[in-house]
């Protein structure tokens, strides 16, 4: 059907709901469209919250409260996904803030291009608290900023921050019925994992899709002040570090190049001389980049030293499946 499903995965979001689905009763829009709230394993009431905050708005569209039990935004993503009833799929956080007119622009922007299988928005990010010195190097890891080199349009790094993001359905579901699984299991219940956004811009772009990013669709994006920390965005940088492992095996499949094993050793190598040449080279580093960088690679050459051979194999698997399907 045509028309835009808002899915909102929930883990003990019922202080963090108010904002999101008041906004999201303001949308104008000239599509259908409907909620879907997958409460991922919360125990804080928050389906009763959704549910309460949603009548007081006078309840524009429907809400649909579903719950998932396995833990993880993957888990919860997915179980959105197959209850939803609409051709587009948008991914709102239940911290993100859509403009009134974001159904709209994301709606009329996929139905008039077929070729793009995802398109992102714009994130600003707003705090109870003041923003720490360092956040404007980091923005891009909270999903905030402008995510394209141009204005609008093709994103060449071939993703998009999960903030925001919509999908087309009839690729999720091609890629369901190829046989073809999500490895990275995205957030689960406070701990911090990364990817999983990318690895969906990934395989969207390997069945022959566009990613795009829209500067006109923005939102804001409340970030709590506990996320605001040295100690959150140095395990987040390391997250970023450890999902490479995964995410690399697709970017050999995109280039349509393999190289011959060991990958991991090549890998590892080249990660550590990369690392030092943007060091030595890039004037705008400081010592937050440098932390912040030196994060990403411990956590990249920690799962890469543990799995060594593992990650040729994983790679080879993934480049062997998609290149099969591509023929």
């Amino acid at each position: 059907m045509h028309g835009v499903s808002v899915i909102i995965c929930c883990f003990n979001s019922s202080k963090r709901l108010v904002n999101t689905l008041e906004h999201l009763s303001r949308q104008q829009t000239r599509s259908s469209w409907e909620i879907i709230l997958v409460d991922n394993a919360s125990t804080d009431g928050t389906s009763a919250t959704a549910a309460k905050i949603w009548h007081d708005t006078g309840c524009p569209v429907s809400l649909r409260i579903v719950s998932e039990l396995e833990k993880g935004q993957a888990a919860a993503r997915k179980r959105g996904i197959n209850e939803s009833k609409y051709d587009i799929l948008l991914f709102c956080d239940d911290d993100n803030w859509l403009d009134s007119h974001y159904l709209d622009s994301v709606w009329f922007t996929m139905s008039q291009n077929k070729q793009i299988g995802v398109l992102g928005g714009c994130g600003e990010a707003v705090a109870d608290v003041p923003f720490p010195d360092w956040f404007r190097i980091a923005e891009q890891s909270y999903a905030v900023g402008i995510q394209g080199l141009n204005v609008n349009g093709f994103v060449s790094k071939n993703c998009v921050y999960g903030a925001g993001m919509a999908v087309r359905k009839s690729v999720l579901t091609k890629l369901e019925n190829l046989g073809s699984e999500f490895l990275l299991s995205g957030r689960t219940s406070g701990l911090i994992f990364s990817g999983d956004d990318t690895e969906i811009c990934y395989q969207i772009k390997l069945c022959g899709y566009e990613i795009w990013h829209d500067t006109s669709l923005t939102f804001k994006h409340w970030i709590s002040e506990n996320r605001l920390t040295l100690n959150y965005i140095n395990k987040l940088y390391r997250s970023f570090g450890k999902s490479k492992y995964i995410l690399s095996c697709y970017e050999y499949a995109i280039s349509g190049k393999l190289n011959k094993s060991p990958l991991w050793i090549k890998d590892l190598i080249y990660s550590i001389y990369y690392f030092f040449y943007r060091l030595f080279k890039t004037k705008e580093w400081n010592q937050t980049a440098f932390n912040f960088e030196l994060q990403y690679l411990i956590g990249y050459l920690v799962i890469l030293l543990k799995k060594r051979s593992a990650y040729d194999h994983q790679a080879k698997a993934i480049f062997d499946f998609w290149k099969q399907l591509n023929r």
